[in-house]
């Protein structure tokens, strides 16, 4: 009986443990994401100040993707 006990506890802290693997993996990602997201933001506008031209904004567009949501900036 305790046996069975351990073996079902263990299970369970295994499968905790690689969900929050998974979480913290999929927040990493969405963090990277963020972060290119803003470096291509600068960049743009880096460019645009050369082009004389406006920049639309792709951190809206990274986060309107993550959350699955539609911007102005993206429907254009």
């Amino acid at each position: 009986m305790i046996n069975q006990t351990l073996v079902y506890f263990n299970e369970n802290l295994r499968n905790a443990y690689l969900k929050e693997s998974y979480l913290q993996a999929e927040i990493e990602e969405m963090r990277l994401e963020a972060l290119q997201a803003q470096l291509d933001y600068r960049e743009q506008g880096r460019n645009t100040k050369r082009q004389g031209q406006g920049a639309s904004n792709p951190f809206k567009a990274a986060f309107a993707r993550l959350t699955g949501r539609t911007t102005a900036s993206t429907t254009r």
